[in-house]
C-alpha cells in the first residue's frame, strides 16, 4: 500500500499456500528467505493509516500458521517480512490450514 490514503486499508487473503517464498524485490531490496508473505506500507498522507491483512485458512508450510522453518513467516511475525515506511501493518491469522492446497489442472483429472 502506498501513496495518500484517507483511511485504513484492509485485505483478506484466504485458501493460499505461503511457503518457499523470499528473495529480492527491485525497489525495496532484499527480504528474508523465509517470508511466505511480504507486507509493505508507505502512507504519505499527513496522518499515517494502517494496513490490515487478514489471512484465513491459508497454509504457511506447516500446521498452526506462520513461524520458523519449516514454516514461513509473515508480515508482522518477522521484521524481515515487512516494511512499514509510514503507517502500521497488522496481520490477523485466522484458522490456518493444516496442509497445503493441491492444485490440479482440469485436463489432468
Amino acid at each position: 500500500m502506498g501513496g495518500d490514503n484517507t483511511a485504513d486499508r484492509s485485505v483478506t487473503l484466504d485458501h493460499n499456500d505461503y511457503f518457499a517464498n523470499g528473495g529480492y524485490f527491485g525497489d525495496i531490496g532484499t527480504f528474508g528467505a523465509n517470508c511466505g508473505l511480504f507486507a509493505q506500507i508507505n502512507d504519505t498522507d499527513a496522518t499515517p493509516h494502517n494496513l490490515i491483512v487478514t489471512s484465513t485458512s491459508d497454509f504457511w508450510g506447516g500446521s498452526g500458521g506462520p513461524g520458523s522453518d519449516p514454516k514461513d513467516d509473515a508480515g508482522t511475525t518477522s521484521p524481515n517480512c515487512q516494511e512499514a515506511i509510514n503507517g502500521t501493518i497488522t496481520l490477523n491469522v485466522v484458522t490456518p490450514a493444516a496442509t497445503e492446497f493441491r492444485v490440479i489442472p482440469p485436463s489432468i483429472k
